[in-house]
């Protein structure tokens, strides 16, 4: 994930929330825009039973460089119905905390000691913006009836797209997330009724084991979450992200993230050479593989395997990913790399690939920026 944040900031949010159509509701999407004196922000909220995660970019107003937004991934929680907490994905300490009310965030920012900045945003869909549906399932069974049992847990929460989408680019989501049963002869399956029937198989093949317990034996906890965040929404284009852990036993666990750039006015998911221009693949093999050496500090005349890299190039995949600020690729564990390695995110600003783009695509983000 993008880490690295040119501006220090820290962030008090006082936010003053929300929704007469949240009222009542404690798993939704939501999305905030707006300007202070000095900042332009964008956050993507998610609620899940007041657990909050989601992204928030900041960028300077009237900076030259149009894309040049900062991300903070974010987590926290809503206690007592208003009481908000928000702490950077990575961190344990919180950078914001306030209240929530009447579809408008209002934010505090404390750039310095000496300096604050307030804002007031609201929630803003622009006209052909999707509006996601947060869809979520959760259960924990104990392998036997004992207190001190081992247990399974599945909790998943996904983001599909809203009233209004159609059902070839919903049917697009639901695919990409994987709640699409072969079993059910490519008929589309509501995601509630799939998440109900991926967390009855797990935790069935968990109880499974019953027979084989044996309390000094190895732990026989089991877990397996989902969750989809926003990283990008505009009329023309928006980009999830699905994250995947799961634990059935043995050294560590899995973690797989997947990302999804989709065109809600073509109903397609874009690849490859819908974003870049042909014949570029070789070139953008380089600027990652010279990233790559770059973020690990192998010298540029070195070769990848001898870092337990798999290739001596990387090429590029189709788990790329579209944020206001430019293009990222990721690979999963063992993909080029070994687990001890971990996954390889990199990312590039648009401006550092001038060129490079597929006209069609650099048209939509053009639209996008002047909007």
């Amino acid at each position: 994930m993008m880490k690295s944040f040119p501006i220090r900031i820290f962030l008090v949010v006082h936010i003053l929330l929300i929704s007469l159509s949240a009222i009542g509701q404690t798993t939704y999407y939501q999305q905030f825009r707006g300007n202070s004196n000095k900042f332009e922000y964008l956050i993507y909220l998610n609620n899940v039973h007041d657990k909050l995660s989601g992204n928030l970019y900041f960028n300077l107003l009237n900076s030259e460089q149009t894309a040049n937004f900062t991300r903070i991934e974010f987590v926290g929680n809503i206690e007592n119905d208003s009481l908000i907490t928000l702490r950077k994905f990575t961190e344990e300490n919180n950078f914001a905390s306030g209240v929530n009310l009447n579809n408008q965030l209002n934010i505090i920012v404390h750039l310095s000691d000496s300096m604050n900045d307030t804002i007031f945003l609201p929630m803003q869909f622009s006209p052909g913006e999707i509006r996601f549906e947060s869809i979520t399932t959760a259960k924990t069974v104990k392998l036997v009836p004992r207190d001190d049992s081992p247990e399974a847990t599945f909790e998943m929460t996904v983001l599909v797209p809203g009233s209004g989408s159609s059902l070839l680019l919903r049917d697009l989501v639901l695919k990409f997330l994987n709640i699409y049963p072969d079993s059910v002869g490519n008929e589309l399956v509501s995601p509630e009724v799939q998440l109900s029937i991926e967390q009855n198989l797990f935790l069935n093949d968990y109880l499974g084991l019953q027979s084989l317990y044996d309390s000094s034996g190895a732990s026989f906890n089991w877990y397996r979450t989902a969750s989809t965040q926003i990283l990008y929404n505009s009329p023309e284009l928006f980009c999830m992200e699905n994250t995947l852990y799961a634990f059935t036993g043995g050294a560590h666990g899995m973690e797989n993230i997947s990302y999804g750039i989709f065109s809600p006015l073509t109903d397609r998911q874009l690849q490859f050479n819908d974003i870049f221009k042909p014949d570029t693949q070789h070139i953008i093999s380089n600027l990652i593989t010279n990233s790559v050496k770059e973020m690990q500090s192998i010298s540029q005349d070195s070769s990848l395997p001898d870092y337990l890299y798999f290739v001596k190039m990387i090429e590029p995949n189709e788990n790329i990913y579209l944020t206001p600020n430019g293009l990222g690729f990721y690979y999963n564990s063992y993909e080029i790399a070994p687990y001890s390695t971990g996954q390889t995110n990199v990312f590039f600003r648009f401006a550092d690939l001038t060129g490079l783009l597929n006209k069609e695509f650099e048209s939509m983000i053009v639209r996008t920026k002047k909007d």
